[in-house]
């Protein structure tokens, strides 16, 4: 049957609610009553503006002029962060004393040709020359390998599989927290991202199986197939990370900000099977800030409301929007009066503000509304 006759039809015999979104589907966008926007005590609006650097290398193009240039649209079109992906799980994209470099950073610099910079710690700086925070993305458990070598992770004793560390292993947790923690220390970062932070694989190994020992004082094997226990056993492992990431960085600098990159997540469902559970992290304090991560062009509104109305800190929770689409001929940047609809709805409804993945697909057109819609500066929600 034709997706017009059946559109007729449900339009005849569905309930009203779905008849409301038949007949616009962004109904919702326009369905709202604004809140009232936060300030400092100076009187400046509170309000995140983030942008996803993912393909961190995407603004090393050009070296100094090119992140000043980078840097300058972004400030033009009103984002007041700029998470750069530095960390995925083959080696780091910024300099540092104690771990490696990936291979991609290295063929990079080897192009500079003697012009030898640290290009983060510029980065860093430019950016805070302009209000513009800095914040680092890690890819936790996610190791990025693939079976053509062409990925290679830094630390195969702790692989889980190709693609995965192995969260269990307390070992590899200590190093990746380690990892995040000398970052800290080395580059004045205004924040931690924590990606991929959850655990994929690894249950069946004899790490786990020593880990679970240790914590439960008995044998994994007989509760193997509990979920319950599974899930617990997997939460306490991944919060161990969240909770020494949190606690040592802001030993180094206080004001830091945690955050991750999430789903919502609600009480009814208890804890997660993989061990993401920010519906905890943010009531206990461990994290500042919970990434809704929402790509889609009609995003899950109903569950991310119901996990804010269950948080002790609602505003904690914050939209993570895509600016591209996946269509037929490849990856295309969404419409920019799309992004805006979802823009205007979010930032308004909930009044901390947005982030947006990613800066790779963010299109001039884009940036040209975006740029009128924040024309007013604005700090991130988190500074008071």
């Amino acid at each position: 049957m034709p997706d017009d006759d059946i559109k007729k039809i449900l339009m005849l015999y569905a309930p009203d609610s779905v008849k409301k979104e038949l007949e616009n589907p962004y109904y919702w966008a326009e369905d709202f009553k604004p809140v009232e926007k936060q300030r400092t005590k100076d009187g400046v609006l509170r309000e995140t503006r983030m942008i996803v650097d993912w393909h961190w290398p995407y603004t090393l193009q050009g070296g100094r002029e090119g992140i000043k240039k980078t840097l300058d649209r972004l400030k033009a079109a009103g984002f007041n962060a700029i998470f750069p992906g530095v960390w995925y799980g083959a080696g780091l994209w910024v300099n540092s004393k104690d771990y490696p470099r990936a291979p991609g950073y290295e063929a990079y610099l080897a192009k500079l040709k003697g012009d030898s910079f640290d290009h983060y710690k510029f980065l860093v700086d430019e950016a805070h020359k302009r209000g513009i925070e800095v914040h680092s993305i890690f890819t936790v458990m996610k190791a990025h390998g693939d079976s053509k070598g062409n990925n290679v992770p830094v630390w195969p004793k702790f692989l889980a599989d190709s693609m995965w560390y192995n969260g269990y292993n307390p070992e590899f947790r200590d190093r990746i927290v380690a990892l995040m923690v000398s970052h800290a220390r080395e580059y004045e970062v205004d924040g931690i991202n924590l990606d991929f932070i959850r655990i994929q694989a690894g249950l069946d190994s004899a790490a786990a199986a020593g880990e679970y020992k240790w914590l439960f004082k008995r044998e994994l094997k007989p509760d193997r197939n509990d979920k319950n226990k599974m899930a617990e056993f997997t939460s306490r492992c991944v919060d161990d990370i969240v909770v020494r990431v949190s606690k040592q960085t802001k030993e180094i600098r206080p004001e830091i900000i945690i955050s991750a990159d999430v789903a919502p997540q609600l009480q009814r469902y208890g804890l997660a099977s993989n061990g993401r559970n920010p519906r905890d992290w943010v009531n206990q304090g461990w994290i500042d800030v919970a990434f809704n991560m929402d790509y889609a062009k009609i995003p899950g509104i109903t569950i991310a409301d119901l996990t804010r109305q269950e948080s002790k800190r609602p505003e904690a929770w914050t939209f993570l929007l895509g600016n591209h689409d996946m269509e037929e001929k490849g990856v295309a940047s969404r419409s920019p009066e799309l992004l805006m609809k979802q823009v205007r709805y979010f930032c308004g409804k909930y009044g901390n503000g947005i982030g947006i993945y990613m800066l790779k697909r963010q299109s001039p057109e884009q940036e040209k509304q975006l740029k009128e819609f924040f024309k007013e500066p604005a700090v991130p929600f988190w500074q008071k």
